[in-house]
């Protein structure tokens, strides 16, 4: 399901984060995520888009309190040999559990994204506690102001921040406020050709040096190749729950890719970049 942003939504969003409050005070929170020794493999989330070759991510939605669920769902795509993982714990929709990510995070041995309403900086502090790679920074929701301080925070933090868009004027609007990575997510219930033929207009306007990947959910080698013929770094992919051998699945995706150089010269997120 693809959200629509709203103001409705991003009052849900603010309220969670309020409750978060009232159990985790930020100044507490931004002390513990400050205090977290630098990586070694800092922005790793950009890092494996920038990799030749289309990076294929899994989608997982964090619906059980425990974890059990999407800790099960995400070892199934982690053996399969996945590149990284989409984790949805968006309440209103999934019944989401944020508190799952930190034991996702150190289950896996891949780059896992948050997608989880990331609109204020304790969203961002929570989430380089929690040990996550990138987050999805909604750019039609935020104004200037507020996207380009997550987006300064987020590079702060070593954390891979992409602006998430769903139209021409998201896409401007995310340049303009600094962002070197986008996550393109058609909006409504569209037919996945629809979402497909969005996208690529959307890759039509992107500067060569931005990193951009797609909630697409393909699940066709072809359509990875028409993507990656685009200029698209990544891409989600649908996992039907006939489909017993995911491995196989996931590899299929492999044998059709074609490895090409990656259209930034460098990783925008380092220091040397530019």
């Amino acid at each position: 399901m693809q959200r629509t942003y709203d103001e409705k939504w991003k009052e849900k969003c603010l309220l969670r984060i309020q409750e978060a409050e009232k159990e985790y005070p930020l100044e507490k929170l931004k002390d513990l995520a400050l205090s977290i020794p630098p990586s070694e493999n800092p922005y790793q989330m950009a890092e494996t888009l920038l990799t030749p070759g289309l990076t294929l991510i899994g989608r997982i939605k964090a619906a059980s309190e425990s974890g059990e669920d999407v800790l099960d769902s995400s070892d199934d795509w982690d053996t399969a040999g996945i590149d990284a993982f989409l984790a949805d714990t968006e309440e209103d929709i999934y019944t989401g559990r944020s508190k799952v990510l930190s034991e996702l995070c150190e289950s896996v041995s891949v780059p896992v994204i948050r997608k989880d309403g990331i609109v204020s900086p304790y969203a961002v502090y929570q989430s380089k506690v929690f040990g996550l790679s990138a987050v999805l920074l909604p750019a039609g929701l935020l104004s200037d102001a507020e996207l380009s301080n997550l987006l300064l925070l987020s590079d702060m933090l070593e954390i891979t921040a992409l602006a998430e868009i769903q139209s021409e004027e998201d896409l401007k609007k995310s340049l303009q406020d600094g962002a070197s990575a986008v996550w393109i997510s058609p909006a409504g219930e569209k037919p996945k050709e629809e979402k497909i033929e969005s996208c690529l207009a959307l890759m039509e306007l992107l500067p060569s040096d931005v990193i951009a990947a797609a909630d697409l959910e393909i699940s066709c080698p072809d359509e990875a190749m028409l993507l990656e013929d685009a200029g698209l770094h990544g891409v989600t992919l649908f996992r039907d729950p006939e489909t017993r051998n995911l491995r196989k699945f996931v590899k299929s995706f492999r044998n059709a890719a074609k490895k090409q150089t990656p259209v930034s010269s460098g990783n925008p997120f380092s220091p040397d970049y530019f």
